[in-house]
């Protein structure tokens, strides 16, 4: 069955015209234009025919079981086949006047309208006066993905990137709080930048187990004692440093005050990290008794731009017997606001002194031949939060006569232990590297030990610094 869809302006001379010839400068502009295959197929196409050719000037529709124009090639329009015995034909499709008129103008002529159940496209007014210029590409059928600006393109969608184009449909960003509509920023997580409002927390405010428990002295025998507490700090980000506030009663063995000398002491952030802030210190000595206290509170920047939000263990482990054991009353942990940090220059030059003057005791040995060293212990506190960029170094001025009878051994703010002289002939250097703290951070507690290893001179230290960068 054939369907003709669309035909040239000649074909349908006697639709929608006056009987009067038009003007001549009508004649001129309104001249049939050049029937074009490629918008012919397209145009045909677009209607929902099978397809379209260029017939002497006219351009002609089929429906799917219709015969394609003169395949005779004799100038005329073939005619139909015989039914396929399939039983009747599919009718060609029913004509929609506006589909019609968009057509007709999408290739040139000025108008179009049904006739007969056929789209037939008209001329003979002004093609200027009765319908815009359409540019010759602008077919019905959309040109594909490619946005050429022509009427005939229908709502591109580019992808999952957004344009800000009115056809971009909502786009998931990955983030796990995605709205429905699309994100230009992402929400916090309970891991990211910091901010508070993340899960309704707040920085600063202490988390903090009050549990207690006593880690028991270690034995005679047998291996190290540990206690373990954990605490659930909740989702704020990421924060840059911490402040740990720990409570630990004084311990007493009859009459006497024990240092915590041995006693270590770590913490772990819900990364995994651990940060061990107590390897075998002394402790500070208050009260009239002496008592030495643990030190509280620390500034631990190890985990700089980590996630606070998780569980924090403590571990405290007794690595001597002493005869007392150690009782843990309490401890917190404070996420700091890392906005207090934003522009801490973790490189920067660091010089913390104390120039407290003390006695450099000789070695001197008891009327029964015991203790014959006297070291001197002195700690110091770094709260600067710097980390080293390479090895940092301690200054150490005595007034001592002769350097080759010192040994002097320092316990870094990280824990770890390092001998910085032993009895080396010639003065001490202005500066002793710290090679076990090469990139560490400095920010915590520092343990100088100087005990002279022969009799016959004493002195005095009269200044101590740590200094990187």
């Amino acid at each position: 069955m054939l369907a003709v869809a669309a035909a040239v302006a000649c074909a349908v001379a006697d639709y929608g015209q006056d009987a009067v010839d038009p003007p001549e400068d009508a004649r001129a502009e309104d001249a049939a234009p050049v029937c074009d295959s490629g918008v012919c197929l397209r145009t045909c196409v677009g209607l929902g025919l099978a397809g379209g050719s260029c017939f002497d000037g006219e351009c002609l529709c089929v429906s799917g079981d219709g015969p394609a124009p003169d395949g005779a090639g004799d100038g005329s329009v073939d005619a139909p086949e015989p039914d396929d015995g399939g039983g009747a034909d599919t009718p060609p499709p029913v004509c929609d006047p506006a589909t019609c008129d968009s057509a007709c103008r999408s290739i040139g002529f000025p108008a179009g309208n049904c006739v007969a159940g056929d789209c037939l496209c008209g001329g003979g007014a002004d093609a200027d006066a009765d319908a815009d210029d359409v540019a010759a590409e602008d077919v019905f059928v959309d040109d594909g993905s490619v946005d050429d600006g022509t009427p005939d393109d229908g709502p591109i969608d580019d992808g999952p990137i957004d344009d800000g184009a009115a056809d971009e449909a909502p786009r998931d960003d990955g983030a796990a709080d995605d709205a429905p509509a699309d994100e230009t920023t992402v929400e916090d997580a309970p891991v990211d930048d910091g901010t508070t409002d993340d899960a309704g927390s707040t920085w600063g405010v202490p988390v903090c187990d009050t549990t207690g428990g006593t880690l028991s002295d270690r034995g005679l025998f047998g291996g190290a004692t540990r206690l373990v507490r954990t605490i659930s700090v909740p989702a704020l980000g990421n924060g840059r440093a911490v402040r740990l506030e720990i409570t630990i009663n004084s311990r007493r063995f009859l009459i006497a005050s024990l240092p915590f000398d041995d006693i270590q002491a770590t913490l772990q952030s819900p990364g995994g990290v651990n940060r061990k802030f107590w390897y075998h210190f002394d402790g500070d000595t208050s009260g009239m008794l002496g008592d030495y206290t643990f030190f509280t509170p620390w500034v631990l920047p190890v985990w700089w731009d980590a996630a606070v939000g998780g569980t924090w263990t403590l571990t405290l482990q007794d690595d001597a017997f002493s005869g007392a054991g150690t009782t843990l009353v309490s401890w917190c942990v404070v996420p700091l606001d890392p906005a207090a940090y934003a522009s801490t220059d973790t490189g920067a030059r660091l010089a913390a002194c104390d120039t407290t003057s003390r006695s450099i005791s000789d070695y001197a040995c008891a009327s029964d031949g015991t203790d014959c060293e006297h070291p001197l212990t002195v700690q110091m506190q770094v709260t600067n939060l710097v980390r080293a960029s390479g090895a940092p170094s301690a200054r150490i001025e005595t007034s001592h006569g002769d350097a080759s009878q010192l040994r002097i051994t320092l316990i870094g703010a990280d824990g770890s232990e390092s001998t910085l002289w032993n009895r080396t002939a010639g003065p001490l250097p202005a500066t002793i590297p710290i090679s076990t703290m090469s990139g560490a951070w400095m920010t915590g507690r520092f343990q100088l030990t100087i005990t002279d290893m022969a009799a016959g001179t004493s002195g005095t230290l009269t200044r101590f610094c740590i200094e990187a960068n």
